[in-house]
């Protein structure tokens, strides 16, 4: 039966017993108290956590890709509301090829008309998006692989 490791106050006090027992190490260090919780910290503790929204169902309209990057054009529309329910929708009808794709919505003007690109990011390269347009369009949707800019 192995013996128990000695308590090191107790060697201390065998070693030199010219010292003080205060000065001796505790054979424990007492435990802190737990501080009491804030009521609003109970509050948010106890408050549901909002659903995460999934990556492909929020819209980017302020910062773009960096020049190159592959997309897809899914459309262009009058309002960023209308490209962004368009993309709901797409995303309802083709989650399995657009479900780990972000929505890209781009204010564009030609021939002095304004209008917003649906477009959508997240492809390994060009003939990634190429190879997801070519699916969407045999299912009926519009599609056209682009690169950033």
């Amino acid at each position: 039966v192995p013996e128990p490791a000695p308590d090191p106050a107790e060697a201390v006090a065998a070693a030199d017993p010219d010292i003080a027992p205060s000065a001796r190490a505790p054979r424990q260090a007492p435990r802190p108290e737990p501080r009491p919780a804030r009521v609003r910290d109970i509050a948010a503790a106890a408050a549901p956590a909002p659903a995460p929204t999934p990556a492909a169902a929020e819209r980017r309209d302020i910062a773009f890709p960096p020049p190159g990057t592959p997309l897809i054009q899914l459309g262009a529309f009058d309002t960023p509301e209308v490209a962004q329910a368009e993309w709901q929708r797409l995303l309802r009808l083709h989650g399995d090829l657009l479900g780990t794709k972000g929505p890209l919505i781009q204010r564009t003007q030609s021939s002095g008309r304004v209008f917003f690109r649906l477009r959508a990011e997240g492809f390994e390269d060009l003939a990634d998006a190429r190879s997801t347009c070519a699916a969407l369009t045999a299912r009926g949707a519009a599609c056209i692989p682009a690169r950033q800019e």
